[in-house]
């Protein structure tokens, strides 16, 4: 009975147990039944990161498209660690955590997950994150010389730069900078990029990018600059000591205290893709045999600068102080000059890569930068040694004392910029890639009414600063540096005065020069007038520029023609060969006179019938007679030629005035009263109306007649001589060849 009961109890336990949890499995199938689905996302599905860097993870709870808010996320990684492991999501269903990649020596996969396990209302749900953990991008420090990318690989360094891998990118812990520039070591090259820019010895901190760039033919590592400072000022050195030791100095950053000799050169082709950049070269020496007259060389060489620019040139032009000087070059807009400075540059070897990208990048002017010495300065930093003057006045009032040094003064300027570029174009119809800008000014502080010349400087300089027109005007305030020399020094052309020769000018401030009083205003606009012939005297124009110049009153060995209104403006003309001038209006009643110095021929006066508009007249002392014209009859003193553009029928008198050397007469056995000039007419020798007027101690002075102009000889005239005597006399004095091929200017006037 007993174990009847016991067994009775158990199976009554047992049905209880099995009701209560088939109950339990029906409620709990009734629960899944209603609990709701979830949604779970992780941000960002893939990433790419260093070592030891980190990264944000997001994940975002939703159900139904509803956020859900209080839910709890666990976070793991197989790698690393996650920061924190669990997160609550917020009202908008995200909970964040910060994934941290371990050191690793190798390039390793990692998934982080993200799971929420569920609740009685909610399903669980999981996502996942596949990242790759990198080596990280190897970090350096490195020193050199920083220089500007050149404009020509500019866009090379653009391309490159919107190549960078995107994975790579996410390596660096830092935005990649915006500015970039080309960094030269002892090692070789690189393309920086960095916050800022500048010239100088550049100390970089940062990460080497694995992909290098090519630029102009030439491969480099690219560096991403954590920081980067530059320095500019050096250690005080020598440039005996830096010529002794050079590979002492290699890469390092000096001051030199001596006399430096520059040109400025802009390249500025007028043609596609118009990249423009400045090269400025030179020399540091220490003790220069003589100041370097470089405005007025330039004047006479503008020419060979526009057509002939090369290495020969510019160690012509600077008068390279052979083996006591130091070369040196930049890349910024600057004067030429001759003056005592205080430099700071970098000593880099001429056989140095930068040297090659240089001369691969810059067109025509780069080979400029390393033309002598086995190293070369790279100029960072420059100031020019100048002592302050207060005032125009106080100058000129102190000329002997200031003659030949570097003064500074601040004063009111009006004048204009003229582009040997655009000249030689205009001039020539040629394409002209390189270009230098012909400064001139009138400066003053205060001015008396009418003006006194002692109130008066004038200014002129050449730099290398960029200019599209043939001429600009400037007035303003400006601080000028400049050595103190004769304006005759500048050109013969401008009267006896102090003159400054700009080596620096800076415009600091404005005036209203129309203000000023109209006799201080016709002063001021005459003598910088002056100045601007002076400064267009460079070559034949075809036509009458576009420059506000006034003919000075008398003019030496012009090289353009000479623009007048009319024959009362006409200078005297020193002449070396030849010159043209042309007279937009001539009339009966007012003579044309020309006075002409430096010649044997001095003067030619002409008397016109009628009005006539655009009279042109040239003038040139020939070498010998042109092969197209026979001998004259007898030995010849001296050819030369005339010519107008006015018919023969229009001219109502013109004769000539010229000297003879009575050494000449007296060798030759020639009586005075035999000199006769002979005019080349119709194909034939024709004499003219010749007698002599006065003499000097060395010479006897003669005028001629003529009805017309071409080509003039001076000869004795031998009325009994036998043509045997004739023959010799002529083969005597008759020169070798015909040298030059003449040009005749067609000139006219706008």
């Amino acid at each position: 009975m007993r174990k009847a009961k016991r067994r009775l109890q158990w199976i009554i336990v047992t049905a209880s147990l099995t009701m209560i949890l088939l109950s339990s499995i029906s409620l709990l199938q009734v629960y899944s039944q209603i609990r709701k689905k979830t949604h779970l996302t992780l941000l960002p599905e893939t990433f790419t990161i260093a070592s030891s860097q980190n990264i944000t993870l997001t994940a975002k709870l939703t159900s139904n498209g509803q956020p859900l808010k209080g839910k709890q996320i666990v976070f793991t990684a197989t790698l690393g660690s996650v920061n924190p492991n669990v997160a609550m999501t917020n009202e908008e269903g995200f909970a964040l955590t910060v994934y941290i990649a371990p050191e690793i020596s190798v390039r390793t996969a990692v998934t982080v997950t993200a799971s929420f396990p569920g609740d009685l209302e909610y399903d669980g749900s999981m996502a996942f994150s596949q990242g790759i953990i990198e080596v990280g991008l190897p970090s350096l420090f490195i020193s050199g010389a920083s220089f500007a990318v050149p404009e020509t690989v500019k866009d090379d360094v653009s391309s490159y730069k919107n190549a960078i891998p995107e994975d790579v990118l996410k390596l660096l812990p830092i935005t990649l900078p915006s500015e970039s520039f080309i960094l030269a070591t002892p090692e070789g090259l690189y393309l920086v990029f960095a916050d800022r820019s500048d010239k100088g010895l550049a100390h970089v901190e940062g990460w080497k990018l694995p992909q290098d760039i090519d630029l102009a033919g030439m491969s480099m590592g690219v560096i991403v600059a954590k920081s980067v400072t530059f320095e500019k000022e050096g250690v005080l050195t020598t440039i005996s000591e830096i010529l002794a030791n050079p590979d002492n100095y290699k890469f390092n950053l000096v001051k030199i205290n001596a006399n430096r000799r520059q040109v400025s050169i802009l390249y500025d082709p007028d043609e596609p893709p118009y990249i423009e950049f400045p090269i400025t070269v030179g020399y540091l020496v220490e003790k220069p045999v003589e100041p370097l007259d470089v405005l007025g060389m330039m004047l006479d060489k503008a020419s060979d600068f526009a057509f002939k620019l090369d290495e020969q040139f510019i160690r012509g032009f600077l008068k390279d102080e052979e083996n006591q000087s130091l070369w040196l070059f930049n890349f910024e807009y600057e004067y030429w000059y001759d003056a005592p400075t205080v430099t700071n540059g970098i000593i880099v070897p001429k056989d140095h890569l930068i040297f090659n990208l240089i001369n691969q990048s810059m067109p025509l002017i780069g080979r400029f930068a390393g033309l002598d010495g086995k190293v070369v300065l790279y100029d960072v930093k420059t100031d020019i040694t100048y002592e302050q003057v207060s005032s125009v006045i106080e100058l000129k009032a102190n000329s002997s004392k200031y003659f030949g040094k570097i003064v500074g003064i601040t004063a009111n300027c009006c004048g204009g910029y003229i582009s040997i570029q655009e000249v030689f174009c205009k001039c020539t119809g040629q394409n002209i890639p390189v270009d230098a800008r012909l400064e001139g000014l009138v400066a003053w502080n205060e001015v008396s009414v009418p003006p006194k010349r002692e109130e008066l400087l004038l200014s002129a300089g050449v730099s290398s600063f960029h200019q599209d027109q043939q001429f600009v005007n400037v007035i303003g305030v400006f601080e000028l540096v400049g050595r103190v020399v004769s304006a005759r020094q500048v050109s013969e052309s401008l009267p006896e005065d102090v003159a400054l020769v700009i080596c620096w000018a800076e415009k600091v401030g404005e005036i209203d020069f129309e203000k000023l009083a109209q006799q201080v205003k016709d002063e001021i606009e005459g003598s910088v007038g002056e100045l601007y012939w002076v400064l267009q005297d460079l070559y034949p124009w075809k036509m009458q520029p576009s420059i506000p110049y006034k003919v000075p009153s008398k003019v030496f060995s012009p090289k353009a023609p000479i623009f007048v209104e009319t024959p009362q403006e006409i200078p005297e003309i020193s002449v070396e060969m030849n010159f043209t001038i042309n007279i937009a209006v001539a009339t009966p009643e007012a003579p044309i006179k020309l006075n002409i110095t430096n010649s044997l021929i001095s003067n030619i006066s002409i008397t016109l019938k009628e009005t006539a508009k655009n009279v042109t007249i040239f003038f040139e002392k020939l070498v010998e007679k042109p092969p197209d014209v026979p001998e004259p009859p007898g030995p010849v003193y001296a050819y030369h030629e005339i010519s107008i553009n006015i018919r023969e029928e229009a001219l109502k008198y013109a004769n000539i005035t010229f000297w003879v050397l009575k050494e000449w007469l007296e060798t030759h056995n020639v009586a005075v009263e035999s000199v006769v000039m002979l005019r080349y007419h119709a194909g034939e020798w024709a004499n003219l109306q010749t007698r002599v007027i006065s003499e000097n101690t060395t010479h006897f002075k003669f005028i001629a007649e003529t009805p017309g102009f071409s080509i003039f000889a001076i000869i004795p005239e031998f009325p009994s001589a036998s043509i045997f005597t004739l023959l010799i006399l002529t083969t005597m004095t008759t020169t070798a060849l015909w040298k030059t091929k003449r040009k005749r200017p067609n000139l006219t006037t706008k």
